[in-house]
């Protein structure tokens, strides 16, 4: 009983810590695809390379996307900020 009590608390901590973090801006989201490669935004973000190139070239709309890429590229939008300021 003790063990899955821990177990239950562990995976809600995880889920509030997460939670807070998943934000998306899309001025972040905006910049990162404006200068990063299809590549590395596919290879970070989990986006195939067509995906990343349709929002790059602008046939497809931002707006659009899913909520969890958008996520996805603004954590890694920040993570550059913190190394660039590193």
């Amino acid at each position: 009983m003790k063990s899955e009590i821990r177990k239950y608390l562990k995976i809600k901590y995880e889920v509030m810590k997460l939670s807070s973090k998943n934000i998306a801006d899309l001025e972040i989201i905006k910049k990162v695809i404006e200068n990063e490669t299809a590549y590395s935004l596919g290879k970070n973000c989990s986006l195939s390379y067509q995906a990343v190139d349709k929002f790059k070239k602008g046939t497809a709309d931002v707006m659009n996307m899913k909520l969890k890429h958008a996520i996805e590229i603004t954590q890694y939008g920040e993570k550059l900020e913190e190394m660039k300021n590193d």
